[in-house]
């Protein structure tokens, strides 16, 4: 070790549990909060794709609901496909 680290006279060190376990607290905090954000993000990004499902389906039958009242049919049979 001597000659990696050449006029240095101390090359080790020291280190305890706790140490280590307050290392390890920091990273697991920062994953969590890592993750909690993609998370929010993806449940926002799949109620967005939802919602615009749900707007399109609503839009395409009130056109079929405005048919049916127009020519106004009481069996629901033929708009049933």
């Amino acid at each position: 070790m001597t000659t990696s680290f050449p006029g240095q006279s101390d090359n080790y060190s020291v280190s305890n549990q706790e140490n280590l376990m307050d290392t390890m607290s920091s990273v697991s905090d920062t994953f969590t909060l890592m993750f909690g954000g993609i998370a929010s993000i993806s449940l926002l990004v799949g109620g967005i794709g939802i919602m615009n499902i749900m707007l399109f389906s609503v839009s395409e039958r009130t056109k079929e609901i405005g048919i049916r009242k127009a020519i106004q049919i009481e069996n629901p049979f033929f708009f049933s496909f």
